[in-house]
């Protein structure tokens, strides 16, 4: 099954409900549809409900908004009004969240949540102190994680290799241009190394 990420609720939300995108003067108008047209709502439900918990980043009040939105509309969907012989929803305005309604606001709050952000379980590279690097290296760690337990192996095995190649970078930069030298000096003597990489390519004659 795919992953879902929020902007992709929120895109769903654009272009099933435009009348609540952001910057739009009416987002407290009530939404009120028949039960048979009611399969925008569902499917924003259900794919909300498929976001990784990982990817909710918000504080607590967003939270506390976030899931009170969800409940406003999952509960008009469970309890539709009877009009003649059909039934229909009508969602209002969260007098209590800016007289918003809960579609405008489940659109506000997942456009704050990333697409990407890495399992609690995911190793947490605390020795690196560029966040922004750290929090790279820990996204691509949890994407080789999520490509090996759907047995990606090729997926898996390239992105593991660039992790790899940028954390031997970091340890490279965090030493000296003495130490390197140093380090590269021992290699040559013990014959680990068979030249100087500073010194480039020897030419050779052609055979």
């Amino acid at each position: 099954m795919p992953r879902v990420v929020p902007s992709q609720v929120v895109s769903l939300i654009d272009q099933l409900f435009p009348q609540y995108r952001a910057g739009t003067t009416n987002r407290n108008l009530w939404y009120n549809q028949v039960w048979e047209r009611c399969y925008g709502l569902q499917a924003v439900l259900d794919l909300t409900d498929q976001i990784p918990s990982s990817l909710i980043i918000l504080n607590d009040q967003d939270y506390s908004v976030l899931v009170s939105s969800i409940a406003a509309i999952r509960n008009v969907m469970k309890n539709p009004k009877k009009y003649g012989a059909g039934f229909s929803i009508d969602l209002g305005p969260i007098e209590e969240f800016g007289n918003v309604n809960p579609i405008a606001l489940l659109h506000d709050l997942l456009s704050k949540c990333p697409d990407e952000s890495p399992s609690p379980g995911t190793a947490e590279l605390s020795f690196i102190s560029d966040q922004a690097l750290r929090e790279s290296l820990r996204n691509d760690i949890d994407t080789i994680h999520r490509a090996l337990s759907n047995s990606e192996w090729k997926g898996a095995t390239v992105l593991a290799g660039s992790v790899v190649e940028a954390l031997l970078l970091w340890a490279l930069q965090q030493k000296t241009s003495m130490e390197i030298t140093g380090a590269v000096n021992v290699l040559v003597t013990n014959r680990t190394l068979s030249r100087n990489p500073a010194l480039g390519w020897r030419k050779t004659s052609a055979i």
